[in-house]
């Protein structure tokens, strides 16, 4: 029997049924103590008379509980009034994915990102040894409040906050202002519906860089990116054309004014925000996933699968070494004491690079 408006369930007041099913009844309820409004699951009458049923359910809440996932459901409390088991979660607003079906066939960039979001979920749990025993559209829930941080139809790959205080979110179809106040979205770079933007923000919050990717290279497919530079201040947004077409990862110094990248080959580069030619740092065997800059903009990191590596500096004030002139560039290799060339049968070549230090050894000399 539906519990009526008003009704109190140990400390929550009843407001009014939210859906019913073999599982029991969700309503809509508050909690008087915070003053906020959460979502309450009653069980059948049945499992409170069963110890056995009433154990597990008990266990099962607790242990989802303790997960921290923004694609899973929170649990807030679990209780029992008057040998009625209840629990109680978070109230979302919006709908199940059945009913999202039944309205609308989704596009493949809804298909992918819900997808994803719920394998994540999915990966948390069964990371804590927890299985979901009933997945279906009915237990899945497509949210459209954004600050509750199970947010928008569109999957999420980067979030920051600007110098002003608003919110960015970089995702499928490009990225956004999210404004604080309402949830609402809009646009900064707008991309087609396939496809998908992450970016780095400066430390000060108002200078950004965006790599995006199509969708179909998700799948693995072969397709084409872009980078942008965006100053937030002034409104102006410029492409990079520098870095190659193929860019997979985007980063900037503290300060905005330094680009790294990092490709498909898994090539890095670093140079001028002004997009001018970068310095190329050489290699990962696979794709770049992700780069970064120290805080004092001394180091460079980039990763590849489980590989990370760490790289000086370079001075991008200066020419890249492979825009200099055969002589030029030969002359400060020959300054390199560091550095020898041995023979190797082993090499393709007949001859490998060796890193000293040897007789006569000295710093690697300013260019």
């Amino acid at each position: 029997m539906a519990l009526a408006a008003a009704t109190r369930l140990g400390p929550y007041e009843i407001r009014g049924l939210l859906g019913a099913g073999g599982m029991g009844e969700v309503y809509r309820a508050l909690d008087p103590r915070l003053g906020r409004e959460v979502a309450v699951k009653v069980l059948p009458e049945e499992v409170g008379r069963d110890p056995e049923r009433l154990a597990r359910f008990e266990r099962e809440a607790r242990a989802v509980a303790a997960l921290n996932h923004p694609n899973i459901l929170t649990v807030h409390d679990v209780g029992s009034h008057e040998g009625t088991p209840y629990v109680v979660t978070e109230l979302l607003d919006g709908e199940t994915l059945r009913e999202l079906l039944s309205r609308r066939a989704p596009t493949q960039r809804q298909v992918l990102s819900l997808g994803a979001q719920a394998a994540r979920g999915l990966e948390a749990a069964h990371a804590k040894g927890i299985l979901h025993r009933d997945l279906k559209p009915e237990n899945l829930f497509v949210t459209t409040d954004g600050r509750a941080g199970q947010g928008y139809d569109w999957g999420v790959l980067s979030l920051a906050f600007t110098s002003g205080g608003r919110l960015l979110a970089g995702g499928s179809g490009g990225v956004r202002w999210i404004d604080l106040e309402t949830g609402a979205p809009d646009w900064i770079w707008r991309l087609p519906n396939e496809s998908f933007a992450q970016f780095a923000l400066s430390a000060d919050g108002r200078r950004l860089v965006a790599a995006s990717s199509d969708v179909q290279e998700v799948a693995g497919a072969s397709t084409r990116w872009e980078v942008v530079f965006v100053d937030l201040v002034r409104a102006e947004r410029h492409a990079i054309r520098s870095h190659g077409d193929w860019v997979t990862a985007a980063g900037m110094d503290a300060f905005g004014r330094t680009l790294v990248t990092g490709d498909v080959e898994g090539v890095v580069r670093v140079g001028l925000a002004d997009g001018s030619e970068p310095h190329r740092l050489c290699c990962h065997a696979g794709k770049v996933r992700t780069v970064a800059v120290s805080p004092d903009g001394k180091w460079v990191a980039s990763a590849a699968g489980s590989e990370i590596r760490l790289w000086p500096m370079p001075d991008v004030t200066k020419p890249p070494l492979h825009t200099l002139p055969y002589d030029e560039l030969m002359a400060k290799l020959r300054a390199l004491t560091n550095l020898q060339v041995v023979e190797d049968a082993a090499s393709p070549t007949g001859y490998k690079l060796d890193i000293g230090p040897f007789p006569g050894w000295k710093d690697v000399p300013t260019w």
